[in-house]
């Protein structure tokens, strides 16, 4: 109040407006840098303050079109350790391959798989680079939580010992408990060397 009625009384006094620095606050902070930025200024500069709310809430948008790709990538295994720095597992999601597994070079696979569905499934088949394989132990049952080893005879995917490769594994299975009317399938990639 006392600021108004200095400017009533002395109509050529200025009222000093924020600094431009306050931009950096939504720059960095987005919508949080934007609310602070319109706090701060919202009496010295209204159309401001204003427009650091705006390039708040901008920045913020962007922000999140931008990493939420990376986080989807990430989960899915695009960003795991390639071949090249040894054995890697990606993707798998509620069925999943654990370490250690063994690519011969005569195409053998032996790997563990982890039932992390919530319940008990029945694997009815793997495919190796889209081919079904052969294996002595499918169909299996397994229980929640259960891990269970597999060996796939001659999977078609051959190398000399020591050769690096990256396969493509799904894994198809069903839910037990819906009497396996629907099967779903968790795809991931290993790769390693040929032993």
């Amino acid at each position: 109040m006392v600021e108004v009625e200095e400017i009533y009384k002395n109509p050529n006094k200025k009222t000093q407006k924020p600094s431009k620095l306050l931009y950096l606050l939504p720059i960095f902070l987005g919508i949080i840098g934007g609310v602070i930025g319109y706090v701060v200024a919202k009496d010295k500069d209204k159309k401001m303050a204003t427009n650091l709310l705006i390039v708040g809430i901008i920045i913020s948008v962007i922000s999140v079109i931008l990493i939420v790709p990376f986080f989807i990538l990430f989960y899915y295994g695009i960003f795991a350790p390639s071949s090249y720095l040894g054995s890697a597992s990606r993707g798998f999601a509620s069925v999943s391959v654990l370490p250690p597994w063994d690519l011969k070079s005569n195409g053998d696979l032996s790997f563990y798989i982890e039932n992390r569905v919530g319940g008990e499934i029945n694997i009815r088949n793997i495919y190796v680079n889209d081919k079904k394989t052969t294996s002595t132990s499918l169909p299996i049952l397994m229980g929640e939580k259960a891990k269970s080893y597999f060996i796939l005879i001659n999977t078609q995917e051959t190398g000399s010992p020591g050769n690096k490769y990256s396969i493509t594994l799904a894994i198809e299975y069903c839910l037990t408990a819906y009497d396996c009317t629907n099967y779903f399938n968790s795809t991931g990639m290993l790769s390693g060397s040929f032993s």
